[in-house]
């Protein structure tokens, strides 16, 4: 929201468990779940970065420190979300700072992430950020 305060970027842990059970509708996906939301940030190898202001998430972008035994270490972001009222005062750009930072800091090779060509706003915001596409194509599948 214009005129509020700055959100305040930080990495988050199990201590800010209230700030995602009190997340407003729209920024997850769905709701999150005390269950889940613990699970995930009792696991040292998924990170969040969160934007808070006041006392209300409003941003956040998830990831993953993924090691293998032959390749050096990456951080792959899985997903950034900023509420709408919060968009375009810089948070996502902090967000993907945050976690480019810890990369860094854990001497982490690369940082990564997926966008849909067919998304040309998260596109531009990765490549607004300093990525640069490649020519990747993921497949999935379906459970079996």
């Amino acid at each position: 929201m214009r005129g509020a305060a700055p959100a305040q970027i930080r990495l988050l842990s199990t201590q800010h468990l209230g700030l995602l059970a009190t997340a407003p509708a729209g920024l997850f996906d769905g709701p999150v779940t005390a269950a889940s939301a613990e699970k995930y940030l009792s696991d040292p190898r998924n990170l969040m970065a969160g934007a808070v202001s006041g006392d209300v998430l409003v941003g956040f972008a998830s990831a993953l420190d993924h090691h293998h035994p032959d390749k050096p270490g990456e951080l792959w972001i899985n997903e950034i979300s900023v509420l709408e009222a919060h968009r375009r005062q810089g948070i996502g750009r902090a967000l993907i700072a945050c976690l480019r930072a810890h990369a860094r800091l854990q001497g982490l090779a690369t940082v990564w992430v997926l966008a849909e060509a067919r998304d040309p706003a998260a596109c531009a915001f990765y490549r607004a950020t300093g990525a640069t596409a490649d020519e990747t194509v993921m497949f999935t599948y379906a459970p079996p």
